[in-house]
């Protein structure tokens, strides 16, 4: 599995100084990246929505145990910028619930088809 922690952040910002990159642009979509968002917030960070892990926890499709993903988020998105989900469920799902009401931002919803309005 995928090890997250200092050690990554480090390897990723190792690959970027080799690039010669200074002032990524960060887009995650994993909430287990919060020590690198953490260590970079003077960055533009996005958080991309993809799963909608806050729904009912009775419904819950990726672990038994919903903790960890509810203290990703809760590490993670007081450095987000902006937000963009896939789905309405997924962004309202975000509004309303209280482990994320950290987030800057309003959330966006992004699909195949041009939203009929973004707030950012």
């Amino acid at each position: 599995g995928a090890v997250y922690g200092r050690a990554q952040s480090q390897l990723i910002e190792a690959v970027l100084a080799h690039d010669g990159i200074k002032r990524p642009l960060i887009w995650v979509y994993n909430v287990f990246y919060d020590d690198f968002v953490a260590r970079h917030s003077n960055q533009m960070v996005i958080y991309h929505g993809t799963e909608d892990y806050l729904r009912d926890p009775d419904e819950a499709f990726v672990w038994s145990d919903m903790a960890p993903i509810i203290e990703g988020f809760s590490r993670t998105l007081p450095h987000v910028d902006m937000a963009i989900s896939v789905a309405d469920s997924i962004r309202r799902n975000f509004r309303e619930t209280s482990a994320v009401q950290c987030l800057r931002s309003e959330y966006a919803t992004r699909s195949c088809e041009p939203p009929a309005r973004v707030r950012c």
